[in-house]
């Protein structure tokens, strides 16, 4: 809801909505002189793994059984891969709603292989997902209409 804020109030009035923090983490490498990234990266990894990956799976594996949440939705695409990992072990649907083709590699395709459905914004999109990863097929095109003033 950080692109639509305006959207937060019809959701809540639907059904109980929950904005999860983003888990992305220290970001300092690219603060570092070209030079250095390569070294400071590994640093910022091991950081963010023990100080902010770690806690926010088991905060966020404790708040799902606390609240008996009974689905995920990424929006914006397979981006976190500690929902999903708490989503698959908890049983918890997972749905993923693409409004472009992220680059299927690492963490998005883990992601995809693991998402119960995949909400593309176009037959384009789907159909780019289907071409870059031939093995999705739990996808569907719910388009993403925009209102337009009268």
């Amino acid at each position: 809801f950080y692109r639509d804020p305006q959207l937060l109030p019809q959701f809540k009035a639907i059904a109980e909505t929950v904005v999860l923090p983003s888990t992305r983490g220290f970001l300092f490498a690219e603060n570092a002189p070209k030079a250095l990234r390569p070294l400071v990266r590994p640093f910022q990894r091991m950081l963010n793994l023990l100080f902010v990956r770690i806690p926010s799976y088991f905060a966020f594996r404790r708040f799902a059984q606390d609240r008996q949440i009974a689905l995920i939705h990424l929006n914006n695409g397979p981006s976190e891969p500690i929902w999903t990992l708490v989503a698959n072990q908890l049983g918890i649907k997972l749905v993923a709603h693409l409004r472009g083709i992220p680059t299927l590699s690492g963490s998005p395709r883990w992601i995809c292989d693991r998402c119960d459905q995949i909400i593309c914004v176009s037959h384009a999109i789907e159909k780019m997902l289907r071409q870059l990863y031939p093995t999705v097929s739990h996808t569907a095109t719910i388009y993403d209409g925009i209102e337009l003033p009268s």
